[in-house]
Protein backbone atom coordinates (compact mmCIF):
# COMPACT_ATOMS: atom_id res chain seq x y z
CA UNK A 1 0.00 0.00 0.00
CA UNK A 2 2.58 2.48 0.85
CA UNK A 3 4.71 1.54 -2.28
CA UNK A 4 1.59 2.31 -4.24
CA UNK A 5 1.60 5.69 -2.56
CA UNK A 6 5.37 6.54 -3.36
CA UNK A 7 4.70 5.41 -6.85
CA UNK A 8 1.84 7.83 -7.43
CA UNK A 9 4.28 10.43 -5.98
CA UNK A 10 6.59 9.75 -7.60
CA UNK A 11 5.15 9.73 -11.38
CA UNK A 12 3.09 13.71 -9.48
CA UNK A 13 6.91 14.54 -9.33
CA UNK A 14 7.95 13.44 -12.30
CA UNK A 15 5.02 14.97 -14.72
CA UNK A 16 5.72 18.14 -12.99
CA UNK A 17 9.40 18.21 -13.73
CA UNK A 18 8.36 17.03 -17.33
CA UNK A 19 5.55 19.55 -17.81
CA UNK A 20 7.18 22.14 -19.65
CA UNK A 21 6.53 26.02 -18.92
CA UNK A 22 4.25 27.70 -21.45
CA UNK A 23 6.02 29.72 -23.86
CA UNK A 24 4.52 33.21 -24.57
CA UNK A 25 4.65 34.09 -28.70
CA UNK A 26 5.87 37.44 -29.26
CA UNK A 27 2.99 40.11 -29.82
CA UNK A 28 2.89 42.06 -33.18
CA UNK A 29 1.74 45.11 -32.81
CA UNK A 30 -0.69 46.82 -35.91
CA UNK A 31 -1.68 50.34 -36.41
CA UNK A 32 -5.35 50.88 -36.41
CA UNK A 33 -6.73 51.31 -39.86
CA UNK A 34 -8.46 54.92 -40.05
CA UNK A 35 -11.62 55.15 -39.06
CA UNK A 36 -14.11 55.52 -42.26
CA UNK A 37 -17.58 55.47 -39.98
CA UNK A 38 -19.31 58.20 -41.69
CA UNK A 39 -20.05 61.40 -40.31
CA UNK A 40 -23.12 61.25 -37.87
CA UNK A 41 -25.85 63.91 -38.33
CA UNK A 42 -24.82 66.04 -35.77
CA UNK A 43 -21.48 66.63 -37.40
CA UNK A 44 -23.74 68.05 -40.36
CA UNK A 45 -25.79 69.83 -39.02
CA UNK A 46 -22.64 71.82 -37.24
CA UNK A 47 -21.30 72.14 -40.97
CA UNK A 48 -24.84 73.38 -42.24
CA UNK A 49 -24.60 75.76 -39.38
CA UNK A 50 -21.29 77.46 -40.34
CA UNK A 51 -21.83 77.84 -43.63
CA UNK A 52 -24.40 79.67 -43.41
CA UNK A 53 -22.59 82.19 -40.99
CA UNK A 54 -19.97 82.46 -43.25
CA UNK A 55 -22.47 83.28 -45.78
CA UNK A 56 -23.51 85.60 -43.51
CA UNK A 57 -20.64 87.03 -42.80
CA UNK A 58 -19.81 87.29 -46.48
CA UNK A 59 -22.98 89.14 -47.04
CA UNK A 60 -22.34 91.77 -44.65
CA UNK A 61 -19.21 92.42 -45.91
CA UNK A 62 -20.18 93.45 -49.56
CA UNK A 63 -23.20 95.33 -48.40
CA UNK A 64 -20.14 97.32 -46.20
CA UNK A 65 -18.28 97.69 -49.79
CA UNK A 66 -21.05 99.06 -51.47
CA UNK A 67 -21.71 101.21 -48.59
CA UNK A 68 -18.30 102.67 -48.90
CA UNK A 69 -17.97 102.89 -52.60
CA UNK A 70 -21.01 105.18 -52.26
CA UNK A 71 -19.85 107.38 -49.81
CA UNK A 72 -16.49 107.76 -51.84
CA UNK A 73 -18.79 108.51 -54.82
CA UNK A 74 -20.14 111.44 -52.89
CA UNK A 75 -17.26 112.35 -51.30
CA UNK A 76 -15.48 112.74 -55.14
CA UNK A 77 -18.54 114.71 -56.25
CA UNK A 78 -17.90 117.24 -52.95
CA UNK A 79 -14.50 117.57 -53.36
CA UNK A 80 -15.18 117.84 -57.68
CA UNK A 81 -17.34 120.90 -56.31
CA UNK A 82 -15.08 122.30 -53.96
CA UNK A 83 -12.56 122.47 -56.54
CA UNK A 84 -14.21 123.94 -58.86
CA UNK A 85 -15.24 127.01 -56.78
CA UNK A 86 -11.77 127.27 -55.50
CA UNK A 87 -11.11 128.00 -59.24
CA UNK A 88 -13.60 130.21 -59.59
CA UNK A 89 -12.33 132.35 -56.28
CA UNK A 90 -9.18 132.35 -57.99
CA UNK A 91 -10.15 133.46 -61.20
CA UNK A 92 -11.88 136.30 -59.17
CA UNK A 93 -9.25 137.10 -56.69
CA UNK A 94 -8.08 140.48 -58.31
CA UNK A 95 -11.42 142.22 -58.29
CA UNK A 96 -12.13 140.84 -55.12
CA UNK A 97 -8.83 142.04 -53.42
CA UNK A 98 -9.67 145.38 -55.25
CA UNK A 99 -13.27 145.49 -53.71
CA UNK A 100 -11.94 145.07 -50.67
CA UNK A 101 -9.43 148.07 -50.95
CA UNK A 102 -12.42 150.41 -51.71
CA UNK A 103 -14.49 149.05 -48.89
CA UNK A 104 -12.04 149.56 -46.58
CA UNK A 105 -11.00 153.44 -48.00
CA UNK A 106 -14.80 153.59 -47.67
CA UNK A 107 -14.83 152.55 -44.06
CA UNK A 108 -11.96 155.11 -43.13
CA UNK A 109 -14.01 157.98 -44.96
CA UNK A 110 -16.88 157.40 -43.46
CA UNK A 111 -14.76 157.44 -40.55
CA UNK A 112 -13.31 160.89 -40.90
CA UNK A 113 -16.54 161.88 -41.96
CA UNK A 114 -18.31 161.07 -38.96
CA UNK A 115 -15.20 162.73 -36.51
CA UNK A 116 -14.95 164.98 -38.43
CA UNK A 117 -19.02 166.07 -37.10
CA UNK A 118 -18.21 165.34 -33.73
CA UNK A 119 -15.35 167.97 -33.70
CA UNK A 120 -17.47 170.30 -35.26
CA UNK A 121 -20.50 169.98 -32.97
CA UNK A 122 -18.11 170.10 -29.85
CA UNK A 123 -16.56 173.33 -31.34
CA UNK A 124 -19.92 174.68 -31.98
CA UNK A 125 -21.06 173.64 -28.35
CA UNK A 126 -18.23 175.42 -26.75
CA UNK A 127 -18.67 178.47 -29.03
CA UNK A 128 -22.11 178.45 -27.20
CA UNK A 129 -21.04 178.42 -24.28
CA UNK A 130 -18.44 181.00 -24.72
CA UNK A 131 -21.05 183.81 -25.91
CA UNK A 132 -23.66 182.75 -23.86
CA UNK A 133 -25.40 185.33 -21.94
CA UNK A 134 -27.79 185.03 -19.30
CA UNK A 135 -31.25 186.37 -19.97
CA UNK A 136 -31.74 189.64 -17.71
CA UNK A 137 -35.04 190.42 -16.10
CA UNK A 138 -37.08 193.00 -17.29
CA UNK A 139 -34.81 194.17 -19.69
CA UNK A 140 -36.19 193.10 -23.61
CA UNK A 141 -35.66 193.27 -27.38
CA UNK A 142 -37.29 191.94 -30.62
CA UNK A 143 -36.12 190.12 -33.78
CA UNK A 144 -37.35 190.98 -36.98
CA UNK A 145 -37.33 188.13 -39.95
CA UNK A 146 -37.28 189.51 -42.88
CA UNK A 147 -37.82 187.77 -46.08
CA UNK A 148 -36.32 188.69 -49.41
CA UNK A 149 -36.39 185.40 -50.87
CA UNK A 150 -38.83 184.66 -53.54
CA UNK A 151 -40.63 181.97 -51.67
CA UNK A 152 -41.87 181.56 -48.05
CA UNK A 153 -38.97 180.23 -45.40
CA UNK A 154 -39.33 178.91 -42.02
CA UNK A 155 -36.66 180.68 -39.70
CA UNK A 156 -36.15 178.87 -35.87
CA UNK A 157 -35.14 180.89 -33.24
CA UNK A 158 -34.55 179.08 -29.94
CA UNK A 159 -35.84 176.09 -31.32
CA UNK A 160 -39.30 177.73 -32.49
CA UNK A 161 -40.54 178.04 -36.12
CA UNK A 162 -41.78 181.23 -37.27
CA UNK A 163 -42.55 180.98 -41.65
CA UNK A 164 -42.22 183.86 -42.70
CA UNK A 165 -43.90 184.67 -46.57
CA UNK A 166 -42.19 186.39 -49.48
CA UNK A 167 -41.48 189.57 -49.11
CA UNK A 168 -43.14 189.70 -45.84
CA UNK A 169 -41.83 190.98 -42.29
CA UNK A 170 -42.19 189.53 -38.85
CA UNK A 171 -41.56 190.83 -35.87
CA UNK A 172 -41.04 188.58 -32.26
CA UNK A 173 -41.65 191.34 -29.41
CA UNK A 174 -40.34 191.08 -26.23
CA UNK A 175 -37.04 189.14 -26.06
CA UNK A 176 -35.49 188.57 -23.60
CA UNK A 177 -31.94 190.09 -24.01
CA UNK A 178 -28.89 187.99 -24.10
CA UNK A 179 -27.79 185.01 -26.14
CA UNK A 180 -30.41 183.15 -28.20
CA UNK A 181 -29.53 180.93 -31.51
CA UNK A 182 -31.52 181.03 -35.12
CA UNK A 183 -31.46 178.56 -37.97
CA UNK A 184 -32.63 179.03 -41.57
CA UNK A 185 -33.46 175.10 -42.58
CA UNK A 186 -31.39 174.56 -46.25
CA UNK A 187 -30.01 178.14 -46.32
CA UNK A 188 -28.37 178.83 -42.98
CA UNK A 189 -26.99 176.59 -40.20
CA UNK A 190 -28.00 177.31 -36.11
CA UNK A 191 -26.01 180.38 -35.62
CA UNK A 192 -25.68 182.15 -32.11
CA UNK A 193 -26.17 185.73 -31.55
CA UNK A 194 -26.80 188.29 -28.79
CA UNK A 195 -29.44 190.89 -28.39
CA UNK A 196 -29.04 193.94 -25.85
CA UNK A 197 -31.70 195.85 -24.43
CA UNK A 198 -34.15 198.28 -26.41
CA UNK A 199 -32.71 196.50 -29.62
CA UNK A 200 -34.26 195.53 -32.81
CA UNK A 201 -32.16 192.67 -34.20
CA UNK A 202 -32.66 191.85 -38.09
CA UNK A 203 -32.38 187.81 -39.70
CA UNK A 204 -32.60 188.51 -43.24
CA UNK A 205 -33.15 186.54 -45.54
CA UNK A 206 -32.38 187.17 -49.30
CA UNK A 207 -31.54 185.82 -53.19
CA UNK A 208 -28.04 185.68 -53.49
Amino acid sequence: MTRNWKWMGLQMVLGGLLAAAPVRAEEKVTPAAPDKTPATLKDVVDLNKKIEDLSKLVADLQKDITTLRSEKLDADLKLNKIQETLKAVEGKGGLLEKLSDQLAQLQKSTDQIAQLKKDTDDLLLWRNRQFYQAPQTGRTGRIRLKNDYLQPVKILVNDKSYEVEAGKDMYIESMPVGSFTYEIPNIQQAKTSTLRAGETFTIQVYTR
